[in-house]
């Protein structure tokens, strides 16, 4: 051992690192003690020591020696950073690298990927301000560095911020890759979609030109980007301009198309790219086939939306969560619980995973389906709920009418820690409105504002209004209007029009029906309802001009329609409707029906 060097421990500890071989190492650490000062007290074996701790994650072994090293370099501090982050230690970790650059160490290619990971986790976390101080913390910043940093902001709903952060990476020289033009497409897409306004449109549409002066125009990220743009940003044409222009159309860009057509609910458009996917030679994947059954159930059309779906899995396809919560969606609306539960048994047998999309549409599906005890057993089976999986059974309880039951619920969550949404309180609103319960709501509606700190949408106040007025408190519910921050729509002016019905207030009942009228002029339900007010005053020249007004401009009130299923059949009813087969025998029920309610 008399030619034994450092370097010659440094590579043992090496490899011990490689390995993760943590006992090893320690004999290893022991006989460099052993072998006296020469070797233990020798700064590159003590900074080979702590990155063969940190690696290994013997967290005080590496800190301790970490404190007492004499010179403390990049490869140490890389080494603790790096331990710190793989701990979720991400406050500490971000103290150490402040640390290093105030020692005067700046960061290197060891560094740096634990840097880009605590922006990147702080991003994900949405802990936006400390990613900003840890990227503002570094010297020399990569195009990574930035790339996390508008991913962050874009992930986050920070779309500004994001488009910001892309015009300072331009300024600074530093040339974008496809992840940074397609976190600024996405950016600009989202302004789009929630401001429309047509100035993010331009954004957008720079970026285009940028994408195409850039040669990234037939990059398959960058061009989906693109058509993601266009297609939140409602131009749908555009879209399919670029996806016409690009030469290697990968799947994914056939799948995004076809998102863009199920979205806005083309779904012949939909179906027929759909097909002549088939003639490109490409074969679909099962968001090909999701695409078009959503296309079909944004049109209204259940029944194309379930043939579709029977298609699927008839081909061989294997239905996924997206799948399952569209099936079920589309039995939901038909009210079909047959066909439901047998989508239930499908994800039990074929034990998809009852994720928290698939679990909350199987308990909205029952209870608007009629079964609520089945909604609540799922609901009470599953021990991880979160607050879409609250919602969607505390509206099963308020279509039941179980407001008792509504509140209960909400009072769980709100004592579970968890904090309720906007839904959540237009659900227990809604509850509290079809139950009479005036204190109950207006606590409600306290809490949201003094607990919450929530900004009531006109729909709570609407909510409010209805229960007020459905109580007979008429100058209650004027009073909550007038004093609402925006203006009353249809359905707040509707609940004051059926009260004042019930209360005899007629001249309050005609002013709410012009006011409807005005609001919704081809609404043929508010002139039968200025009808009705005038018919209860006694005008009757009034309510023959206003017939005939209605039959000039070809409006017709529509008639009541409802349908059940027996069996596999659907049998639907119209109002005034003589064409089912056994309209006679039903009628003869009906009759039979009626006699015996009025002796009892």
């Amino acid at each position: 051992m008399e030619h034994v060097v450092p370097e010659f421990y440094g590579e043992l500890l090496q490899g011990c690192v490689y390995e993760r071989h943590l006992q090893l190492g320690q004999q290893i650490h022991a006989k460099i003690l052993k072998s006296g000062d020469f070797f233990a007290k020798n700064e590159y074996i003590e900074t080979k020591l702590v990155i063969f701790y940190a690696k290994c994650d013997a967290f005080n072994v590496s800190n301790n020696l970490f404190a007492r090293l004499r010179k403390q370099n990049v490869f140490s501090w890389a080494a603790i950073i790096g331990l710190h982050c793989r701990n979720n230690m991400s406050e500490e970790a971000l103290r150490k690298f402040i640390q290093m650059l105030e020692n005067g160490i700046l960061g290197d290619n060891f560094v740096l990927p634990n840097v880009l990971c605590l922006i990147d986790m702080y991003g994900k976390c949405g802990v936006l301000d400390d990613a900003r101080k840890v990227f503002d913390c570094m010297v020399e910043r990569n195009v990574v560095a930035w790339n996390a940093t508008i991913v962050s902001y874009m992930q986050n709903g920070f779309n500004e911020e994001a488009t910001g952060v892309f015009y300072d990476i331009r300024t600074e020289a530093i040339e974008p890759t496809r992840v940074t033009l397609s976190s600024f497409l996405s950016a600009s897409a989202n302004l789009c979609a929630l401001q429309q306004e047509l100035r993010d449109l331009k954004l957008g549409r720079k970026g285009h030109c940028f994408c195409i002066r850039s040669n990234f125009d037939n990059d398959v990220v960058v061009t989906s980007g693109i058509l993601i743009m266009y297609a939140k940003c409602e131009r749908i044409p555009d879209a399919r301009r670029v996806f016409d222009y690009t030469v290697e159309k990968a799947l994914v860009l056939w799948n995004t198309l076809l998102a863009a057509y199920a979205e806005v609910g083309l779904s012949g458009e939909s179906l027929r790219l759909f097909y002549h996917m088939q003639l490109y030679g490409l074969p679909q994947n099962t968001i090909s086939w999701n695409s078009v059954i959503l296309g079909f159930l944004r049109n209204g059309q259940i029944n194309e939306a379930i043939d579709i779906f029977t298609q699927m899995k008839t081909v061989g396809y294997r239905p996924n969560s997206a799948s399952i919560v569209a099936a079920l969606s589309a039995f939901t609306n038909m009210a079909s619980l047959h066909e439901g539960r047998a989508i239930h048994g499908y994800i039990l047998r074929q034990k998809i995973l009852l994720s928290l999309p698939v679990k909350t549409a199987l308990v909205d599906m029952y209870a608007k389906c009629g079964s609520l005890n089945c909604a609540k057993c799922i609901f009470d089976l599953i021990p991880e709920k979160e607050l879409t999986f609250y919602n969607a059974m505390i509206s099963g309880y308020v279509l039941h009418g179980c407001a008792v039951e509504a509140l209960a619920l909400f009072k769980r969550l709100s004592e579970g820690g968890m904090e309720p949404d906007s839904i959540t309180f237009t659900s227990v609103l809604s509850s509290c409105c079809h139950a009479g319960l005036v204190k109950e709501g207006l606590d409600v509606l306290y809490d949201m504002l003094s607990v919450y700190y929530m900004k009531p949408s006109v729909e709570h106040y609407g909510c409010m209004i209805t229960l007020l007025s459905r109580c007979g408190d008429l100058d209650e519910a004027m009073q909550l209007m007038q004093s609402m921050p925006f203006k009353p729509d249809a359905n707040v002016f509707q609940s004051l029009l059926v009260a004042c019905r019930e209360l005899r207030e007629t001249e309050l009942e005609e002013h709410i029906a012009n006011c409807l009228i005005k609001m919704e002029p081809d609404n043929s339900g508010h002139y039968v309802s200025l009808s009705n007010a005038y018919a209860t005053s006694g005008r009757w020249n009034q309510v023959s001009k206003l017939r005939d007004f209605m039959k000039k401009k070809g409006l017709r009130k529509r008639p009541g329609c409802s349908w059940i299923q027996v069996g596999t059949e659907f049998h639907m009813f119209v109002l005034g409707d003589r064409w089912h087969p056994h309209t006679e025998e039903i009628s003869t029920i009906l009759a039979l029906l009626d006699k015996e309610m009025q002796l009892t």
